[in-house]
């Protein structure tokens, strides 16, 4: 490639025009400029031919860069352009090219050749697009590490030839990886999944709504056991209040005229015989409710991988007794 030193004298006449013409419209952009370095960048362009000289193309690439990063120079790009060719990197050769074209003068005589360069590589370019399946959408796109934004999918972007890396992720789905190779020339289109759905986290508290009925359900159970404790309790009593009927029988006379253990035998009979009624009464109503609160309990089972929380129930039966008779009593609470 030419060197750079012909096309530096009328690189810095413009330069110094468009310096004047940015003091008078008030732009700042001399805060924003890189520090230049004009001695350095000149002795890495000529060690840069150097290693070109010696067939060192990744050295001759490091040193063009360099140079033009310490002073831009149109010159540097096109020599930094034709060493990427020589490894290979024909998306970074393009953009060096028409980075030079930009640059160049109208009437600079290596114009043509910087046109014809950049045509000529632009055919061997390799693009790659990517696109987001209907059911990924708002998951994030990496390629090789560097985002690719929601603007960019759908487009055919220049990548160099060789293997990509493309990662898909989206809150709450696995990380989906797909590697994608291009050769020169290639134009190729992905359309990308998310993965597949993580999975709920183990010790996750289930639905109110299975919570609640499941305590139903506990406190239907004992509701049953109490109503059978109840019923068995009135049988009893019964049983005894039948005997003391046979008592009374044996120790009273026509005309209900009884002597003392028939008198004992006919008090011992009213309680009991009340003592059963309450008793059939309330393991009657327990069963009825325990029939009732099972029937109506909620059936939804807990999310997938989550385990509920055992319902809290508390239920207690208590024997009652009044100047009437007796019985049970029964009360409970759940959650």
């Amino acid at each position: 490639m030419k060197p750079r030193s012909t096309s530096r004298r009328r690189l810095r006449g413009a330069l110094a025009i468009a310096a004047h013409v940015a003091v008078i419209a008030g732009a700042r952009l001399g805060a924003a400029a890189p520090q230049r370095d004009p001695a350095a960048a000149e002795a890495l362009f000529v060690a840069g031919r150097e290693a070109v000289e010696r067939g060192d193309y990744a050295a001759a690439c490091a040193k063009f860069a360099e140079s033009d990063r310490l002073d831009p120079a149109p010159g540097t790009l096109m020599n930094l352009a034709d060493c990427e060719e020589h490894i290979h990197h024909p998306a970074a050769a393009w953009s060096r090219w028409k980075e030079a074209l930009e640059q160049l003068p109208p009437d600079d005589p290596r114009l043509p050749l910087a046109r014809e360069r950049a045509a000529a590589i632009e055919r061997r370019v390799p693009r790659l697009t990517l696109r987001l399946a209907t059911g990924a959408a708002g998951a994030t796109v990496t390629r090789d590490g560097a985002e690719i934004g929601p603007g960019a999918l759908g487009i055919a972007l220049p990548v160099e030839p060789g293997a990509h890396t493309i990662v898909v992720t989206a809150p709450g789905r696995e990380e989906r990886r797909t590697t994608v190779t291009l050769n020169e020339g290639d134009a190729v289109e992905r359309t990308l999944d998310a993965g597949a759905k993580l999975p709920e986290p183990a010790g996750s508290t289930a639905p109110a709504a299975s919570t609640h009925g499941a305590g139903r359900r506990t406190l239907a159970f004992v509701l049953a056991g109490v109503g059978a404790v109840g019923v068995a309790a009135g049988a009893a009593t019964g049983i005894l209040a039948i005997q003391k009927r046979d008592d009374l029988a044996a120790n009273c006379y026509p005309a209900n005229v009884c002597n003392d253990a028939g008198a004992d035998a006919a008090n011992a009979g009213h309680t009991y015989a009340t003592v059963s009624t309450v008793s059939f009464i309330a393991g009657g109503v327990a069963l009825g409710a325990a029939v009732v609160l099972f029937a109506t309990s909620p059936r939804s089972s807990p999310a997938r991988g989550a385990r509920a929380a055992p319902p809290r129930t508390t239920a207690w039966l208590a024997p009652s007794v009044s100047p009437l008779g007796g019985g049970a009593m029964l009360g409970g609470t759940f959650e």
